[in-house]
Parts: C-alpha cells; sequence; structure tokens
C-alpha cells in the first residue's frame, strides 16, 4: 500500500507545472545520420606508388628539355662556329651571335665641304666583344636609293689590322661625289648585316 502511495505522489509531481524559472539548456545541432542504402563513403584520396610513377616521366621529360635548353644557350659561340647555318635560329630567338667578336657603335652622316664641293662624311667605333685579340674585318659603307638599289659603296681605311680586347678603334670615309639620289646609308662590318646610319 505504502508503494502504490508513493507512486502516486511521484506522477503528481511528475504532472505538475514547474513554478520556478526553467534551466536553460545550450542549443545543439541535431545529428543527421544518412542510412540511405545507395550512399557509399569514398575513401580519401591517397597519392600512393602508382600515382608517383605515372608523374614520374613527364618531370624527367621537363628536367631534360631544360638542361637541353640552358646548354644550347651556354655553348650558343662554339655551336655556331660549329654549324654558321645555327646563327640564324639564335638570332631570330634573340640570341644573336658574334662569332667576328667586334661589333659597331656611333655610327653617324655628315655633309662637309672640302675644296669648295660637298661630301659625305661616315663614321664610327669598332668595338671589341671578345676576350682575345681578334683580326678586323673590313668596314664596308654602302648608299642606297629610295627603291633599296645600291648606288654607292666605299670601303673604310683603318689604321690598324687587329684590335685588343674591350677595345675601340674609330673608322671614317667620304664619299666626294655624293649622288643625290641616295636615300639610305648603311655601314657592314664583314660579312655582318648591314646596320642603318642616322
Amino acid at each position: 500500500m505504502e508503494r502504490a502511495d508513493r507512486r502516486a505522489e511521484d506522477t503528481a509531481l511528475a504532472v505538475m507545472p514547474a513554478t520556478g524559472p526553467v534551466p536553460r539548456t545550450r542549443h545543439r545541432p541535431p545529428v543527421i545520420i544518412d542510412i540511405h542504402p545507395g550512399f557509399v563513403r569514398l575513401p580519401p584520396a591517397v597519392r600512393g606508388p602508382a600515382v608517383r610513377k605515372r608523374h614520374r616521366p613527364a618531370l624527367l621529360a621537363a628536367l631534360a628539355g631544360l638542361a637541353t635548353a640552358t646548354v644550347l644557350i651556354a655553348l650558343r659561340h662554339p655551336i655556331v662556329e660549329a654549324v654558321p647555318q645555327l646563327g640564324g635560329i639564335y638570332g631570330a630567338i634573340g640570341l644573336p651571335v658574334n662569332l667576328q667578336g667586334v661589333e659597331l657603335d656611333d655610327l653617324r652622316a655628315s655633309r662637309i665641304f672640302r675644296g669648295g664641293y660637298e661630301q659625305l662624311r661616315v663614321e664610327g667605333a669598332i668595338l671589341s666583344v671578345a676576350r682575345k685579340t681578334v683580326a678586323l674585318p673590313p668596314i664596308e659603307v654602302i648608299l642606297l636609293g629610295a627603291d633599296g638599289a645600291e648606288i654607292g659603296r666605299r670601303t673604310a681605311v683603318v689604321a690598324a689590322s687587329v684590335i685588343a680586347p674591350r677595345g675601340t678603334i674609330r673608322f671614317a670615309t667620304e664619299f666626294p661625289d655624293l649622288p643625290s639620289e641616295a636615300a639610305t646609308i648603311t655601314v657592314r662590318l664583314g660579312d655582318g648585316r648591314p646596320f642603318e646610319v642616322h
């Protein structure tokens, strides 16, 4: 009987509304469990030996190409000396090869009066870019007409026949009879490309 009374009392307390403040409970997000039979969890991607082996040939090919390009650039002078036809390829990619060891600089043209006649004077400097003494190639001054045809040519006389490493030698030549149809003046050093004089 006592037990029945206690149960009735407990039930009454549970049913009675609370008269004091209700304690706050921390809000927790609901836990969602996917129990769909078609759901398959993929394993995390792991770069195993098979993946590394697949990329190894491409990496080796890239390294070999880089090494080859470095050698072709660093040794371009001896390569072009052995195969002169490759000089044009190096020049096309912005790496001209100067096998003569000299180059032109400070080119200028002026009109002078000598003996009452107007003459054309062309002058400039030859610079050595070699690490050794090299022979001076011939220097030709060429006059071109408006259509690009050659109308005059002179070889400049230089006192020296060789130039020291990193040296400079000046030259000059004159055209006593200046053709009136001359439109362009160019200077060629040896068999190199002609440079226009302004």
